[in-house]
This record gives C-alpha cells, sequence and structure tokens, in this order.
C-alpha cells in the first residue's frame, strides 16, 4: 500500500508534515511556546491540507493547469506593498497566462466548457490564497506569543 506524505508549505522553500511540525519550532526564541505554537500549528494542519488536497483530487488540474495556477498565484500581489511596476507586471503576466489557458481550452473543449474550467482553476487559486492568508495570520499569532521574533526568517519574509 502507498503512504500518502501530506505536506503544507510553510514559505516558498520550507516543506512541514504533520511530523516535522515540532522541527519548525526548532529554533524558537521562546522555547516555552513550543508546545502551544506546534499545536496550533497542527490544528490549521488539519483544517487545510486534506480540504486542499481533496479539492485537487476533485478538479484534478492537468500539469499544466496547475502551472498556471502557481504562475497566478506569484503574480499576485494582494495584500504586500510593491512597485507600481510591478504590480504592471503582475497583471501583464496574470492576463497572458489566463489568455493562454483560455486559448487551449477554446482549440481542445470550445469557449464554453473552456470559460468553466478557468473558473474553476480561479476559484481553486482562491482557495489556495485563503490557505496562505490564514498560515501568514497564524505568524503573527506566534510572533506575539514568542515563537517567533523579528529575527526569525520565516516571520520576516512572509
Amino acid at each position: 500500500m502507498k503512504t500518502i506524505l501530506y505536506v503544507l508549505y510553510g514559505s516558498y522553500t520550507t516543506k512541514i508534515s504533520l511530523d516535522t511540525i515540532d522541527d519548525f519550532f526548532a529554533d524558537c526564541p521562546d522555547p516555552s511556546t513550543v508546545s502551544a505554537a506546534a499545536k496550533a500549528f497542527r490544528n490549521r494542519w488539519h483544517e487545510n491540507v486534506p480540504k486542499l488536497r481533496a479539492l485537487i483530487r476533485k478538479v484534478s488540474p492537468t500539469d499544466d493547469e496547475f502551472l498556471a495556477i502557481i504562475g497566478l498565484a506569484f503574480w499576485s500581489f494582494e495584500g504586500l506593498q510593491t512597485s507600481d511596476y510591478l504590480e504592471e507586471l503582475g497583471v501583464r503576466y496574470s492576463a497572458e497566462i489566463t489568455t493562454s489557458l483560455s486559448d487551449h481550452y477554446r482549440a481542445t473543449i470550445g469557449v464554453e466548457k473552456g470559460a468553466i474550467r478557468i473558473g474553476v482553476l480561479l476559484c481553486m487559486q482562491q482557495l489556495f490564497k485563503i490557505a496562505e492568508m490564514e498560515l501568514k495570520s497564524d505568524y503573527e499569532i506566534y510572533h506575539i506569543m514568542g515563537a517567533f521574533d523579528e529575527e526569525t526568517l520565516t516571520f520576516t519574509v512572509q
């Protein structure tokens, strides 16, 4: 039987599983907060990871669609302070990704089914964004608890 390892990305470069949550807080500035922070993280993990994996299975995006979702997420700067130039790039590249999907669907499954599929993918991307925002909110809570401080890289680069 195949074992599936469910993971959550705590940042662009931090892969976390249920088994590694305690390690995530290993260099915590206030060690007395590790237990509570890890428990809160486990709760968030249980709320989000199985739900998002089920969504991915249900939508069953192709590799190209999944890459499009990642591209749209990458070029989305909601809630961030960025330069006007970066904002313009985000709008332009997001439009190019959506247009490419639309062109692909027009040629393969037709305009109506393609429009529906793009809508499903955009909704899925928004659910990923909500999970990301919840995680950022949790990082603020870990900071208040003393599990993160201004020197904690994961907290400062969020």
